[in-house]
C-alpha cells in the first residue's frame, strides 16, 4: 500500500471504531434506562397490590411502607431505587411513586 494513503486509510479506520465504540455505549445507556423503567413499573405495581391485599386482609391500607416489607413480602433494592409512600389515611390508596436512583422516573400514578 502506497504510504501516502496509508494515514488517511488509518485515520478512516480509526474514526470508525470510535463511532461505534460510541454507538455501542449509547446503546447500552438507553437499554439500562429502558430496563431501570421497567422495574420501577414493577416495583410500583407490587407494592399497589400489597397495599390492596392489606387493606382487603385488615381493613385499612398500612400506614407505612416498612409493614409492607415485613408482612407483605415486598423487597426491592433500596440503594438503585427510592419510593414515596405516603399514607393518606386507613380508607384512602396511599401515593406510591418510584424514583431510580439514576435520575427521577416515575409511572406517572399519583
Amino acid at each position: 500500500m502506497n504510504t501516502n494513503l496509508r494515514i488517511p486509510y488509518l485515520a478512516f479506520v480509526a474514526i470508525l471504531v470510535i463511532i461505534v465504540a460510541n454507538l455501542f455505549v449509547l446503546y447500552k445507556l438507553d437499554k439500562q434506562t429502558a430496563d431501570s423503567g421497567k422495574q420501577i413499573i414493577i416495583i410500583e405495581k407490587a407494592i399497589s397490590r400489597a397495599a390492596i391485599a392489606c387493606y382487603a386482609l385488615e381493613g385499612s391500607y398500612p400506614n407505612q411502607l416498612s409493614y409492607l416489607e415485613d408482612n407483605y413480602g415486598i423487597s426491592y433494592d433500596h440503594e438503585r431505587y427510592f419510593v414515596h409512600y405516603r399514607y393518606e389515611g386507613a380508607n384512602v390508596f396511599p401515593q406510591i411513586i418510584v424514583f431510580s436512583n439514576f435520575g427521577p422516573a416515575t409511572t406517572g400514578s399519583e
